[in-house]
């Protein structure tokens, strides 16, 4: 009897259950069998981010489930038997003990109750945030702006939830140029609404342009109107030249000759303040005082900036040199120490009027070295930039390549009572020309995992993406940091598995899987520091490496029609690998060869591809973009004849670089041009910035290191050691035709994995350190000797010349030492 009194409560049980078709003690059920078992809602004053909130949890829901959801105002939804999700600010929510006001603005809550699920948050994103990390718990995650992960849920069901959380960092920005880059180039606005959707759904909180306003901007990153959206290199938005150097010369910094003198517009860069002067601190703090009376009179309360960045300017190697700065950077070891002092004047001050503003400086360039005495206010935050021009991006901060970077860290951290982070990934644009086959991915979370336990506020990520030759594997790099920045509990190889699975599709992902990770091996090994400024040779780049990656690769992309996404992508991934492959066409060739592989329709492809990536988001005049390709391209697509002087050199002994592998200094008047008198059509002219880099002498430079402009050279750095060849050129020695002439510096040279070739004070610069090899089993010979064809115009050179003084560099030339040469 008492078997079947218990055998009739189970089956009660179970019908009610399955009338209901909902209940579920052991977490919450969203969908069954492709029909929802809940319903969302909402407060009926839900503010817009909320109201997003919804459209998105009810979005991606209805993808993943198949199902149809509705979305109730909590004043008209009745009880009933389905499950509920109360998202917001909704009375069930504060009953069960989450008031919205006692939560932080990025702040969430997921919490079951019963049948039931809390999604809540502060205000204005802390629900938005919630829905979010709700959906990433279901396996539903934003890949990129235009992919999305949404898994085939028919049965969507969650364990029971008790989270309450904010984001890891207060502020979060991974800068990508994107926006920037899109905006200029008149991509359509549902593209652009696209980058807005993804910042805010991935918890970026920062403005990347004034072009494109995001949905929402975090508290730290909201900028007076003046300094946004990014608030860099801002000393002169306070003490401005415009208004100020022609009537108060002392205001600004003094150079090494004793001159005061003005940055040039638009004053962001080469210069800077007397900050040794009191009255400079009085106009900055009055500048200051109006930006905040502005911004307070006509933003409400939660628009207000609190974060005032008051920052040096970039490319200047000192504050300011005259005899009272000078004595203050000596005695605080450090021109930080002067920059602190004159800050602090001007914070101490305006903490008594505005307690709850801070005023943020950059330890950067001249202000790198912390300083013996000065140490920051209070409401002075500090922050601490990557040197990207001797970091390594591809190793933690904490690995033994970048001890000196983490002990300039800590001595920072130490004085610093709030301190954030400025990082620098493997950026594009000119630090990625020519391109390269890497990955930073493994830096990532360690970098992260070591800021949170610092206690750092902030983290801003310099990571512009190249939009001629793509970083392999960019997007996947973003995908992870974004979703580290918000919760470092996050299992890294799963999110690349995620990533890897949904972006290139999942019969794809194995081989995409296995590229990455010999990539990431390869980075793994390289034994020297690799710098975002200056990144050698990797080791693992060899023509092996190439065409079974390239093979692979193919493979991949073979396995969607053409026009589809995943092929598209598998593509855009191969445009570093085969343009690299070209650059190196002469020592690749072979493998190439040996593999059946077309070097023409190998360079009619990455065309192809470079060409499609630069239309990716529907440009309409991208015509920067374009220039910017066409110009790097031509040396590819010409296929430049080896010069005449050297046809007898056997191709393993001659190493060539045209235009390619030019780097003008746009501070000293260089640029590669159209030159139709060069054999390569193309050559880097430098006019110098003032006369005297045209004669005989040395000329002082900024940094008050004396040298002749008519100086030379081959250099090569490994790790501590460095060596040179040179000449310097005499007006005996230079021919006056104004015509190109062959010269040869003495000597050889061990090249190493920097190397560089220089002239006019480095205006004139050839990176050359792909040229570096290790040997594979035989001797490593890197020793070359090095010709240049180089012209000299105008009248310092050919008395009587009507053109104007330049010396012009078309092509740099390493052979074996003792190969024949052919004679002038």
């Amino acid at each position: 009897m008492k078997k079947s009194i218990f055998a009739a409560l189970l089956s009660l049980c179970a019908a009610v259950l399955s009338a209901g078709g909902s209940h579920d003690a052991a977490g919450f059920t969203f969908a069954r069998g492709g029909r929802a078992c809940a319903r969302i809602v909402v407060n009926p004053r839900a503010g817009q981010l909320e109201k997003m909130a919804a459209d998105d949890l009810k979005k991606f829901l209805e993808e993943a489930t198949g199902a149809k959801f509705e979305v109730v105002s909590e004043d008209a939804a009745e009880r009933s038997a389905t499950n509920t999700i109360y998202l917001g600010a909704t009375k069930f929510a504060e009953k069960n003990g989450f008031r919205q006001s006692s939560l932080k603005d990025e702040e969430w809550v997921l919490k079951t109750v019963g049948n039931d699920l809390i999604v809540t948050g502060g205000v204005p994103v802390g629900t938005f945030y919630g829905v979010w990390a709700l959906l990433n718990k279901l396996g539903i995650y934003v890949l990129t702006a235009e992919q999305n992960a949404v898994p085939k849920l028919p049965d969507c069901k969650i364990g029971p939830l008790d989270v309450r959380r904010t984001p890891e960092f207060v502020g979060r920005m991974i800068f990508m140029y994107d926006q920037t880059i899109q905006s200029r180039d008149r991509v359509p606005e549902s593209m652009k609404e696209k980058l807005r959707l993804f910042n805010l759904r991935v918890g970026i909180n920062q403005q990347e342009t004034r072009r494109i306003v995001p949905y929402y901007i975090g508290r730290f990153y909201k900028l007076a109107a003046r300094l946004a959206p990014l608030g860099s290199h801002s000393l002169c938005k306070f003490v401005e030249p415009a208004k100020l150097f022609k009537t108060h010369p002392e205001y600004f910094a003094m150079n090494e000759k004793g001159q005061r003198f003005s940055p040039p517009p638009p004053y962001l860069k080469a210069g800077s303040v007397c900050m040794s002067n009191p009255e400079v601190a009085k106009v900055t703090l009055e500048s200051l005082r109006a930006m905040i009376k502005k911004d307070r009179a006509e933003k409400k309360p939660e628009d207000w900036a609190y974060i005032y960045p008051i920052t040096t300017l970039d490319n200047m190697k000192y504050i300011c040199k005259c005899p009272n700065c000078t004595a203050i950077s000596r005695e605080e070891e450090s021109e930080a120490g002067l920059y602190l002092r004159y800050i602090n004047t001007v914070a101490e001050a305006i903490a008594r009027e505005y307690p709850d503003v801070l005023i943020k400086i950059s330890a950067y360039s001249a202000a790198r070295k912390a300083p013996k005495l000065a140490r920051p206010a209070k409401n002075v935050l500090v922050s601490f930039p990557d040197n990207f021009t001797k970091s390594d991006p591809f190793r933690p901060l904490t690995h033994p390549i970048n001890a000196d970077q983490l002990r300039e860290f800590e001595s920072w951290k130490k004085i610093s009572p709030r301190f954030m982070m400025s990082d620098y990934w493997n950026i594009g644009m000119k630090y990625f020309v020519p391109p390269r086959v890497e990955v930073m991915l493994d830096a990532i979370k360690p970098d992260f995992d070591f800021f949170k336990k610092n206690g750092i506020m902030a983290v801003f990520i310099e990571n512009e993406r190249e939009f001629v030759t793509p970083q392999p594997f960019y997007d996947l790099q973003v995908f992870l940091g974004t979703h580290l920045l918000m919760d470092l509990d996050r299992d890294v190889e799963k999110l690349i598995d995620i990533f890897l699975k949904y972006y290139y599709g999942e019969k794809a992902a194995p081989i995409m899987r296995a590229f990455l990770d010999e990539i990431r091996e390869g980075v793994r090994k390289q034994p020297n520091r690799q710098t975002t400024l200056s990144v050698r040779r990797w080791r693992y780049w060899t023509g092996k490496f190439a065409v079974r990656n390239y093979l692979k690769l193919k493979e991949a992309a073979a396995m969607y029609p053409e026009g589809s996404p995943y092929r598209e992508r598998i593509e855009e991934n191969m445009i570093s690998l085969i343009w690299l492959s070209l650059l190196h066409r002469r020592e690749f060739a072979p493998e190439f060869k040996r593999a059946g592989i077309d070097q023409k329709a190998l360079t009619a492809e990455c065309k192809r591809f470079v060409e499609r990536f630069i239309y990716r988001w529907g440009a309409k005049r991208p015509r920067k973009t374009l220039a910017s390709y066409q110009h790097r391209w031509e040396t590819i697509e010409l296929d430049r004849p080896r010069p005449a002087k050297f046809k007898d050199v056997p191709e393993e002994d001659i190493r060539i670089a045209g235009a390619e592998f030019a780097s003008p200094a746009g501070i000293m008047k260089a640029a590669v041009v159209d030159d139709p008198e060069s054999v390569a059509g193309k050559a880097m002219r430098c006019f110098g910035p003032t006369e005297e880099y045209h004669h005989e002498g040395e000329v002082t430079l900024q940094n008050g290191l004396k040298m002749s402009p008519r100086k030379f050279c081959l250099s090569a750095t490994s790790g501590v050691d460095k060596k040179s060849i040179s000449m310097i050129f005499k007006d005996s020695d230079i021919p006056r035709d104004e015509k190109y002439h062959w010269y040869k510096l003495p000597g050889a040279l061990d090249i190493a994995e920097t190397t560089w070739f220089w002239a006019m004070c480095w205006g004139i610069q050839f990176r050359l350190s792909s040229f570096y090899v290790l040997g594979d089993g035989v001797a490593d010979n890197n020793r070359w000797e090095c010709w240049f064809s180089a012209k000299f115009t105008g009248p310092a050179y050919a008395p009587g010349s009507k053109k104007e003084n330049a010396v012009w560099v078309d092509l740099v030339v390493l052979t074996r030492e003792n190969a024949k040469v052919a004679k002038q």
